[in-house]
Formats: structure tokens, sequence, C-alpha cells
């Protein structure tokens, strides 16, 4: 039994050798201080890097979240973490991650013939990717599953626009995860110019209210 993943699933934790004095005094400063939402304890999801615009909740996972909302980043530029990415992928690897690893592509869907992007959202990422094979059979996928099904480390994130070329597909995008709440190079960037927890958490929570237990 237990509750959070050591994993990008929940929070990467490396055990007490990936521990630190500086993340210890912060979590002993904020005790009993918690993020709420409508009375309750908010789910503070982060990533890495937003790529100018953070994203809502029911892009990535489906449903309807209220407690979240986009929000423009001006902070996430550093030149020690590049947003911007490249990825070539070849027909083959999409196939393969799409029909063996993940099962997105049905049985009737036969060797790929094409692979666009659907419109993007408000965000700038994009919801759907439209495929389709060499017998003229047409399919919607998922961006956020694609991007599961390649690679979460491959694809960094799901603003991605797509080129192709004789060796098949170059993604070109912005930021890193899934986009969803706290910029973390934003926030450092925040704190580097003297804005304190509260503040940072405001702007990439402005829903949010903080409160004592």
């Amino acid at each position: 039994e237990f509750d959070l993943e050591a994993s990008t699933q929940d929070q990467v934790y490396d055990g007490m050798r990936g521990e630190s004095a500086r993340a210890a005094e912060a979590v002993d400063a904020t005790r009993s201080i918690v993020l709420s939402y409508n009375q309750q304890p908010l789910k503070a999801y982060f990533h890495a890097n937003c790529g100018g615009i953070t994203e809502v909740p029911e892009f990535v996972w489906g449903g309807e979240i209220k407690a979240f909302r986009q929000v423009v980043c001006p902070y996430h530029r550093r030149s020690r973490d590049r947003s911007a990415w490249k990825l070539r992928l070849s027909r083959l690897q999409i196939e393969h991650a799409l029909r063996k690893i993940s099962g997105l592509l049905p049985k009737n869907f036969f060797r790929l013939a094409s692979l666009e992007a659907g419109a993007p959202n408000l965000s700038m990422r994009l919801t759907d990717l439209s495929l389709s094979d060499t017998s003229g059979n047409n399919i919607l996928v998922n961006t956020s599953l694609f991007r599961t099904a390649i690679g979460n480390s491959k694809i960094k994130s799901t603003a991605f626009q797509i080129q192709r070329d004789a060796e098949g597909y170059l993604l070109s995008g912005e930021g890193n995860g899934h986009g969803v709440g706290l910029c973390q190079v934003g926030a450092r960037a925040m704190a580097e110019e003297g804005r304190n927890f509260r503040q940072i958490l405001q702007f990439y929570y402005p829903l949010s209210r903080i409160k004592t237990l």
C-alpha cells in the first residue's frame, strides 16, 4: 500500500541521497501551510518547463478540473534550461510504438502513410494527431497518449510541429512536461528575482488559496 510513485507519475524521489539541506529547510519553513481550492487541498501539478504558457488538466487527462487556468509565463526562458527541442522519428518507430507498445492503432490500420498535427489549443499544444495508412484509413490519436507511447522523455511536450522528410518525421517543440500547474524553470527564475513562495504559488495557481492548517 502506497500513495506516491517515485517517478514522473508523481514525484521523482531518489531517497535520502537525493535530499539536500536547502530542500529540508524549505519543508520545515512551510510546515502546516497548504495550497487549497474550494476549501480542499489542491493537487498541485507541476512540470519542468511550460514553454511560455501553462496548460489546464482537461487537455492532458480529460474531465474538468476547475482549480486551474492557463497562465502566460515569461520566466521559462533560461540559457541553461533551453525550452526548444527536436526529435526525428521514422515510420517504423511510430508504428511500433503505437501498435506494439500502446495498442493505439486498430488492427485494420496498415502501413503509415501520413502523420499530421491537429489544430493547437489556446496554449499552443496539440490535442490530437491525424494518422492515415496506405489503404486510406484515417484515425485520430490523442497527443498525450501518442507522447507516452513514443516516450515522455523523447517527446518532451505536446507543443510541437510536424515536418515530413525523406527520413520520416521531424518534431519541433517547446517546453518539457505536461504543462499543468507550476513551471519549475519559471519558479526558479522568479525566486532568483526575489519573489517569495507565496508570490510564486499565486502566479501559477491563481485560483488557489494558501492556508495554514
